[in-house]
């Protein structure tokens, strides 16, 4: 019997979604990358919870920061999660949810601009 890879267990992230800065829990399953905002965030947002399924995410990872991030395209919004500090954990994760992250090297990442 063929078992899907275990799931990381879901971490407390920040983000910005919708220009704005928040807080939440990112989950990443087999299939589905999500985002859930925390309840204040959700109020000044109008945002619960950001969710991508299309297999292709984008990744970058900002050089002078260390710091690696996760552009998420939802359905009614997009996310920029700020995901730590390990790359490679990162990018294992997601490969092992069946995700192709495309990675992008940067000097400065900015945050609720959107992907570079």
């Amino acid at each position: 019997m063929n078992a899907l890879p275990a799931s990381p267990p879901p971490r407390r992230f920040g983000a910005y979604v919708r220009r704005r800065r928040a807080t939440g829990i990112l989950t990443i399953a087999p299939g589905e990358i999500a985002f859930r905002l925390d309840r204040l965030f959700r109020r000044t947002t109008d945002v619960e919870e950001v969710v991508q399924t299309s297999p292709d995410v984008v990744v970058v990872y900002a050089r002078l920061r260390h710091a690696v991030v996760i552009w998420l395209e939802g359905r009614d919004a997009n996310a920029a999660v700020s995901a730590g500090f390990s790359l490679s954990r990162v990018v294992r994760e997601l490969r092992d949810a069946g995700f192709r992250p495309h990675l992008q090297r940067r000097w400065l990442w900015m945050g609720a601009t959107g992907p570079p």
